[in-house]
C-alpha cells in the first residue's frame, strides 16, 4: 500500500515540474516574439507565428502571419516597447498553452503614434516540436 502511495506521490510531483517547464518554455517563447517585434527580426517571426495565425490588434484590424510579418518588418507597425506584466500561462494537455498579460506597447503604426495599456491574450501550440503562436488578442484599458 504504501509503495503505491509513493508512487502516486511522485507521478505528482514529475506532472508538476513538467507543467513548470512548460509554463517556462512559453514565458520564453512570448518574449522571443516581443524581442522580434521589436527588431522587426522576419526569421524569428517566421519561426514563432503559426501558419494560419489570426492577430488581432486592439485597433480591430486583424492581419494573418504574412501582413502582421510584412506590416512589422517595413516599419509599418513599429514597436518601441513591448513590455509585460502580471504574466500568468495555463498548459491544456501539453500541447496547448494560453498567455495572458498586461502589456504597455508603444511605437508607430500608420495611424501615428501609440503608447497603449492593454490586456493581452496568446495562444500557443505546439507543432513540430516548436511552440508558435495562433493567436494573438488584445483589448486597450484606461
Amino acid at each position: 500500500m504504501n509503495h503505491h502511495l509513493v508512487r502516486a506521490l511522485l507521478v505528482v510531483a514529475l506532472s508538476g515540474v513538467a507543467l513548470a517547464a512548460v509554463e517556462d518554455d512559453i514565458r520564453a517563447a512570448d518574449q522571443r516574439w516581443a524581442e522580434a517585434a521589436k527588431s522587426g527580426d522576419a526569421a524569428q517571426l517566421g519561426r514563432l507565428l503559426a501558419d494560419g495565425l489570426a492577430y488581432t490588434h486592439a485597433s480591430g484590424v486583424i492581419d494573418d502571419k504574412k501582413s502582421y510579418i510584412e506590416k512589422v518588418t517595413s516599419k509599418r507597425q513599429k514597436y518601441d516597447g513591448i513590455v509585460h506584466s502580471n504574466v500568468r500561462v495555463s498548459v491544456f494537455g501539453g500541447h496547448t498553452a494560453v498567455l495572458t498579460a498586461r502589456m504597455r506597447m508603444h511605437g508607430t503604426n500608420p495611424a501615428g503614434p501609440f503608447d497603449d495599456q492593454v490586456l493581452m491574450t496568446h495562444v500557443w501550440v505546439k507543432l513540430n516540436g516548436a511552440w508558435q503562436l495562433v493567436a494573438h488578442q488584445t483589448t486597450k484599458v484606461q
